[in-house]
């Protein structure tokens, strides 16, 4: 063979012998078609099919048009790879790989699947990058376009992907079950499906089908193998651990690597390093993740380890910054394994007895009835070395106080850990006795007092047999009659009897009371400490007093500890007898009790909230009805109703016309009422909880004017939105006439239950839409409202605003939600659609505020429907500035929506108008002068818009584009013409200066920036000068001075030059802030 020939032959086309006879040439092979399908269609259309889904992709990504050249461009259309060289198939591998890889959150689109027929048909990349393609389609194993495209993935046997081959002959899509035993078979596979994720993070461009697929493959990988050996756990840690280390990971990929984490230790043993480094990386990103999650989390990978001797600071840092620690540590404190964090986390706490936080969280520890007792000695040896050492004296009374816990809530622990400390060397027995006796009542016993038999009493009063304390406590009540007894020695026998307040047997407590001359001033000295002592006892959340204790701790304070205490009626009120009050299948009994004790031992005046309820409750109780339920639900409704009576009262709120000033009064006691019942609605008792709301809601229904709206405010706020996400829905029945007996029944029968909480806060938000609107009020529902009721008015703009917000929270409510919205409509009227107006042009950046704004143009859509059918005559031109902000909107869905809403206008354009919307009162009482259009200049402009609604719909930028087509002046132009330009440029002006929002205003200058006119610069001149008096220098002020700046054109040279415009002086002092860092000179007068 010559030398030319060889040369020929080498750069052949791998194509050559398929092109050399066509009728033995396969047929195509497409992501999209079928083979005989394929055939139909040129290179040429399937790249103008991949060029157009690029490009609606990129809408999406911007990223996808980086490789654009190399993909999509005609020098790709001619490309050969099959003739390449390695150097540039490398190059071309690479480019596919990473564009590839972007495509993940987009597999299920249309456009995806026209770009990957553009890569099958031209780049082969089903032949060539089989492994870049299964990094794609691998998360959708379970779907369709995985089915299309394993179709025609060229795999090879006996090859890593081999095990795909017979799903490919099926046609099937992959279950995870087969694909999760390959992985425990071939440690390839199972090597390249755990890199997907940390590989994803690492470019940052994980997504949400991604994360699912990594924890549920993962997941079943590790509870499926028999045993995970080194070498697994060599690629498989470091693949968990990932997420806590990317700065872009996310809370869902962060609780995923919690959940295999735990599943890894509960197969495997991990290192005390490794393990210290798996804490670390957890705790780093604890404060993106609930605290409960995290210490579940943490207890689940240390239970099966062994355990570790302490965590590092950093962790420990970590941990006291958390919020509410405390109680989730608590809540898990009963948990199997829980030792095994616990106890290196309390041996780091207790070297930081200084922070608070740290003490907080110790003390929540000890106070729990079913901590691990190996956790109580283990934090009791220490505090009893810390002690006894003398070597931190500063820490010294905190230890004391935190052993002295340990004594009342775990004796038997206690005495084991007295037990060993004293058989230790060096350590006296006296030591230990001495301490024994200083815990009885924590650093108020003088060691040294000549008193032992007093000491001796204090100390019987903490024995263990109840009998010994009771004894004891008559005991120190009698040695306090004697006059000679020391200051020291009267100081110590307060502590004690004090502290018998949190006993729980009958007997010491009938003990504490039996002399009541005597125990009263004791417990007044520190009535605080008393209260709160009792309230823990009592109404702690997993407080289940029994009912003779409850009646002699309620007794004794309503017949001795308030008459002599008067100023703490409150206290004892809204602590003690509260949470007690409402009627319920757990407590009714108790409940009896309660009312029992009010009725005859409280007068009827001593508290506000009680004033008339005792004789409420007596005559529902006295009724004859069959079912109790019922009865325990009519005496909650009635004496929570008289509760809001009488809290209005004490409101002393007034009818406007009744007081000659105009203003609504309020007395002292109004905020102070008012915070005490919304201190309820967050209380950790759920009887508390329960009774707060329904009291709330006979408050709102009864209160009228700014109060009822600031006190629904008040409400709103309490109310947990991300958790009425997830809720259930109210039950239908529940929604008729019949829906407040339902509700108190519900109240009666499970008030514990986290769905009953949830039904009362609907309850609650379905009664605000119903709140009457200020009278005598324009509202600006667009944006802030102005003047001397400007508060009235935007408190109630914002309350309805939140009511709308927390009706569309849930899509698993339907139920509430239509509810909610049909009253808030109703209520609303015509307003409707400057309320909606106001949700999409708001500047809101709470979660899910995007998303809100496009339920409201799908509201507004339908609004404008109804008008439509009704045909009433309506000008809806009004609104338009305001969908003209929607339009210029970054996301495509709401565009849409907006140019539906235009297109509607457009057909209501056709028929005869009567009335304005909103005539002058769209954007509140407002002193700018809008300008309006006839119906023949909007009806042009409108089916202009909509004649470029594809445009508009496709390209953010495009209404500037077509502002500038349409409303651009052309010397070509007829009067006719220019005229309606111009009117159309001083309609869209006019509303500018009518919107009071920045964002909006800077968003309509954008649409309008290009075109030039003079009559933009004397229009907006009001908001010019708005801004200069306004004197801000925030970059939103500065934006909409430089968008206003920008109509200050060659078009206004005329007006500079006419003496009697303000123009020239009002662009002179916009230039003077510009070049004197932010002074503003302007002449008020101009």
């Amino acid at each position: 063979m010559s030398s030319l020939a060889a040369q020929l032959a080498q750069n052949a086309s791998l194509n050559t012998a398929l092109l050399v006879d066509r009728s033995r040439r396969k047929a195509a092979e497409s992501y999209l078609f079928t083979g005989r399908e394929a055939d139909q269609h040129d290179l040429e259309s399937i790249h103008a099919l991949g060029v157009n889904g690029l490009l609606q992709l990129a809408l999406l990504n911007p990223l996808l048009r980086n490789y654009e050249d190399q993909l999509f461009s005609d020098y790709a259309k001619a490309t050969d790879r099959t003739l390449l060289s390695v150097e540039s198939n490398a190059e071309l591998d690479a480019g596919l790989a990473a564009f590839l890889a972007l495509l993940g959150p987009y597999v299920m689109e249309a456009p995806t699947g026209k770009v990957l027929e553009w890569l099958v048909r031209r780049f082969r990349i089903n032949e060539f990058n089989v492994e870049a393609v299964l990094t794609l389609f691998l998360p959708y194993h379970e779907s369709p376009h995985f089915t299309k495209m394993i179709s025609i993935l060229n795999i090879k046997p006996n090859s890593t992907w081999s095990f795909l081959l017979p799903f490919k002959s099926a046609t099937q899509n992959l279950p995870r079950m087969s694909l999760v035993t390959e992985m425990l078979r071939n440690t390839d596979v199972s090597r390249f499906v755990t890199s997907l994720l940390p590989s994803a993070l690492k470019e940052q461009r994980s997504h949400r089908v991604l994360l699912a697929f990594n924890a549920a493959c993962l997941h079943d990988f590790i509870s499926r193998s028999k045993a995970i050996d080194e070498g697994t756990v060599a690629y498989l840690l470091p693949a968990l651990l990932e997420p806590f280390q990317s700065k872009t990971s996310t809370k869902n990929a962060i609780l995923g690597s919690y959940v295999l984490l735990a599943a890894l230790s509960h197969k495997c043993r991990i290192t005390p390093i490794a393990l210290s480094v798996v804490l670390n990386a957890m705790t780093a990103c604890a404060e993106l993740v609930l605290p409960q999650q995290y210490t579940n989390a943490i207890i689940s990978v240390c239970g099966p380890q062994d355990e570790l001797e302490g965590l590092s600071d950093t962790t420990l840092k970590t941990i006291l910054r958390l919020p509410n620690m405390e109680r989730e540590l608590r809540n898990a404190s009963n948990w199997i394994g829980v030792e095994k964090i616990f106890s290196p986390l309390t041996h780091g706490l207790l070297q930081r007895l200084e922070d608070d936080k740290a003490v907080s969280i110790l003390e929540a520890l000890v106070a729990a009835s079913k901590i691990p007792q190996v956790v109580v000695q283990r934090i009791g040896l220490q505090l009893t070395r810390l002690v006894i050492s003398e070597d931190a004296p500063s820490e010294a009374t905190t230890a004391r106080r935190l052993l002295a816990s340990i004594q009342q809530r775990h004796p038997v622990a206690f005495q084991d850990v007295m037990d060993t400390v004293g058989q230790e060397e060096g350590v006296e027995q006296e030591a230990i006795d001495q301490l024994r006796i200083s815990l009885t009542v924590v650093e108020k016993i003088d060691a040294g007092s000549s008193h032992a038999d007093n000491i001796d009493m204090v100390l019987a009063s903490t024995n263990a047999d109840a009998k010994v304390r009771a004894t004891a406590v008559s005991d120190l009540l009698a040695r306090l009659s004697n006059l000679s007894l020391s200051a020291t020695d009267t100081k110590s026998i307060h502590s004690a009897l004090l502290a018998r307040v949190q006993d729980t047997n009958q007997g010491v407590i009938d003990a504490l009371y039996s002399k009541p001359a005597i125990i009263v001033p004791v417990l007044s000295g520190d009535a605080e400490t008393y209260l709160a002592y009792l309230s823990t006892t009592l109404c702690g959340p997993s407080s289940k007093p029994k009912r003779n204790l409850l009646r002699a701790h309620l007794t004794f304070l309503a017949t001795h500890f308030i008459p002599a205490n008067a100023f703490h009626m409150e206290g004892v009120f809204q602590k003690i007898f509260f949470p007690f009050l409402l009627f319920s299948k757990p407590r009714q009994h108790s409940a009896e009790v309660v009312w029992e004790i009010i009725t005859s031992q409280i007068a009827s005046g001593s508290h506000e909230w009680l004033a008339g309820c005792a004789s409420i409750v007596n005559d529902e109780r006295a009724k004859d009805t069959a079912d109790p339920v019922e009865k325990m639900s009519n005496i909650n409704s009635a004496f929570s109703s008289q509760i809001a009576r009488e809290l209005i009262r004490v409101f002393r709120i007034f009818k406007q016309a009744d007081i000659p000033t105009g203003n609504i009064l309020k007395s002292n006691s109004y905020s102070p009422h008012l915070d005490a019942l919304i201190t309820k609605l967050k209380d950790e008792n759920p009887h508390t909880r329960v009774l707060g709301y329904l009291i709330a809601r006979a408050l709102l229904t009864q209160l009228s004017g700014e109060h009822q709206v600031e006190a629904a405010h008040r409400v709103l706020d309490v109310v947990d939105v991300a958790e009425l996400g997830v809720m259930e829905d109210v039950p239908q029945e529940a929604e008729g006439s019949n829906g407040d007996a339902i509700l108190f029944k519900v109240a009666v029968t499970k008030p514990s239950s986290k769905n009953t909480l949830q039904r009362l806060q609907l309850c609650v938000v379905a009664l605000l839409p119903s709140i009457q609107r200020p009278a005598g009020l324009v509202l600006n529902w667009l944006g802030a409202n102005q003047g001397a009721s400007s508060k009235r008015a935007s408190r109630y703009v914002e309350l309805i605003r939140k009511v709308y917000k927390v009706a569309n929270i849930s899509s698993s409510a339907p139920t509430f939600t239509t509810n909610v919205l049909q009253s808030l409509f109703i209520g609303l009227k015509s307003d409707a659609l400057a309320f909606l107006a106001g949700i999409w042009t708001g500047t809101s950046n709470d979660e899910g505020a995007d998303d809100l704004r496009t339920v409201a143009l799908y509201h507004a859509a339908a609004f404008l429907q109804a008008h439509a059918l009704e045909d009433d005559g309506v000008d809806f031109q009004t609104i338009l500035p305001s969908l003209l902000v929607a339009i210029q909107s970054t996301d495509v869905g709401r565009r849409d929506v907006a140019l539906t809403c235009v297109s509607t206008l457009s057909q209501l354009a056709d028929r005869k108008f009567k009335t304005v919307y909103g005539f002058d009162t769209i954007y509140g009482k407002s002193d700018d002068q809008l300008q309006y259009l006839d119906r023949d200049d909007l009806k042009t402009y409108l089916n202009a818009l909509v004649e470029h609604h594809d445009h508009l719909s496709h390209d953010v930028e495009y209404i500037k584009v077509f502002h500038q087509q349409h409303l651009g002046k052309d010397k070509n132009d007829k009067k006719k013409d220019s005229e309606y330009k111009r009117r159309i440029l001083c309609f869209i002006v006019s509303h500018i200066n009518a919107f009071t929002l920045p964002t909006a205003q800077i968003t309509l200058l954008e649409c309008i920036h290009t075109l030039s006119d003079g009559a933009k610069a004397e229009i907006l001149s009001p908001t010019i000068k708005s801004l200069l008096t306004a004197k801000s220098t925030d970059d939103v002020s500065q934006r909409l001075t430089d968008y206003v700046m920008s109509s200050f054109d060659a078009s206004v040279a005329k007006d500079f030059n006419d003496e009697q415009s303000g123009l020239w002086n009002i662009y002179v002092s916009v230039i003077h802030f510009h070049f004197t860092s932010g002074t503003w000179d302007l002449d008020q007068n101009a």
